[in-house]
């Protein structure tokens, strides 16, 4: 039998032309009546925040600060430091900003060079999937809307086959840390950086939660020869898009019931947009 090994070896020279001017950790925020405005509170970990500031965050969405009350005097300033605890006012039309995150401020809207992240003509539907497994062509619906829990600092994303009761299930390592895209996961087990390892299993007996966390059916990979390629990731939208693609082998479970199963191929394989939930 001729093996054919895939090798994902991804190169990019993506550079970014802006600084952050701030990064501020929310500890509280709300909308203020269904309109653009949020009442935010936290701490500002590095930078300063000015008032009557026009910011953009990083993906190049703008925002606004319109007041800035200090802990410490309680009283309004027009510019806070790093380390000082502030309540701010802030207006964001394109982005919700939820209590937990960390908002990075930059003061130009940031440029980016180098080799861009292929797009696809044909575009996939929000939270739909789409992958060669094998040669045959795979579509997939999200099972449910994607998790990421906090406390782990995991993301789940569950797809089941529209061909059958299968179960695509990736999972994403360390989500919190990873900072810039495009960013390259591997099924590596052995690797100490968490946030560069990733899981990418084929459920041919589809998913139960019952069957969790290591008691399933699955064509999966541990030595890196399966990875996860994050193009895009929004974390003020909570979306993101991604590539994959592996070398899939039965785990134990599946050969005990499936003595003969050989390697299972996924080639192709792309999610261009899903929201996920965090808890």
């Amino acid at each position: 039998m001729k093996y054919i090994f895939l090798t994902l070896a991804i190169m990019f020279s993506f550079s970014t032309q802006a600084q952050f001017a701030f990064e501020m950790k929310v500890n509280y925020a709300r909308q203020v009546q269904n309109s653009n405005q949020y009442a935010v509170s936290g701490v500002i970990i590095s930078g300063k925040i000015e008032n009557n500031k026009t910011y953009y965050l990083d993906d190049g969405t703008q925002f606004e600060i319109k007041n800035i009350i200090s802990a410490k005097s309680a009283t309004s300033v027009p510019v806070a430091l790093e380390n000082e605890n502030v309540s701010i006012n802030l207006i964001a039309k394109e982005f919700e900003v939820s209590q937990g995150e960390t908002i990075r401020g930059i003061l130009n809207r940031p440029v980016y060079g180098g080799s861009e992240v292929r797009t696809f003509a044909n575009q996939i539907p929000e939270g739909m999937l789409q992958c060669k497994v094998n040669g045959k062509i795979f579509d997939g619906q999200s099972v449910s809307k994607p998790v990421y829990m906090r406390q782990a600092d995991v993301l789940d994303l569950f797809f089941r086959t529209e061909q059958s009761d299968a179960v695509i299930w990736i999972q994403i390592n360390n989500f919190s840390e990873i900072k810039d895209t495009p960013h390259l996961l591997k099924s590596d087990t052995s690797l100490t950086d968490r946030n560069l390892v990733c899981k990418l299993a084929f459920m041919p007996k589809g998913y139960r939660p019952t069957d969790m966390p290591n008691n399933y059916f699955a064509f999966e990979d541990y030595k890196g020869n399966a990875g996860v390629l994050i193009k895009v990731i929004n974390r003020y939208k909570k979306k993101l898009s991604i590539e994959f693609s592996g070398i899939l082998r039965p785990n134990e479970l599946l050969l005990e019931d499936r003595p003969t199963a050989g390697l299972f191929y996924i080639t192709e394989g792309r999610i261009d947009s899903i929201s996920w939930e965090e808890y």
